[in-house]
């Protein structure tokens, strides 16, 4: 594998417990072979805490209001006006500038890794899997080769299977 992923897990909804799909979409994740950097909050740190990970699995606990996407976005919450159609729970200010500070985890992890190249990867992404043991081993032997460019992803269908 020549990728480090990274992630991120802040409880941006003030939740004092956390959902058991969310739960263990996550502990998937941790579990698998892929070199993985999250970063998180107090509340998931000990969340989290007791699940056992590898050597691939870096953890760093990092405060919310340090993270200079998200705290210049809340500072500026008042002035900003959120779309009409969305989830109105989920889509919340503080849900849009966690989203929009994807790429400065990434920035800050640069320092961190060994590996040639770097992508995100949603900590709740085993819930489109409906094979995710399979899907994070394939994940886990890839070589990505000449990439020279940002790949983004497009839509998704849910419950995406491996096919062989």
């Amino acid at each position: 594998m020549n990728i480090t992923f990274v992630t991120s897990l802040y409880n941006i909804y003030n939740n004092n417990t956390v959902s058991d799909r969310l739960a263990k979409d996550v502990e998937k994740l941790l579990s698998s072979n892929i070199k993985l950097i999250i970063y998180v909050d107090s509340f998931f740190f000990d969340v989290i805490k007791n699940i056992s990970v590898g050597d691939n699995i870096t953890i760093i606990k990092f405060p919310l209001a340090q993270i200079d996407i998200y705290s210049s976005i809340i500072n500026e919450k008042e002035k900003l006006s959120l779309p009409v159609k969305r989830n109105i729970e989920k889509d919340t200010c503080e849900y849009m500038a966690l989203m929009n500070s994807k790429i400065e985890f990434l920035l800050r992890s640069m320092s961190l890794i060994d590996t040639p190249y770097i992508g995100w990867i949603d900590a709740g992404i085993s819930k489109i899997f409906s094979n995710s043991i399979e899907i994070f081993d394939l994940i886990s032997k890839m070589k990505i080769v000449d990439l020279d460019n940002i790949l983004i992803p497009g839509a998704y269908q849910k419950n995406i299977s491996l096919r062989r």
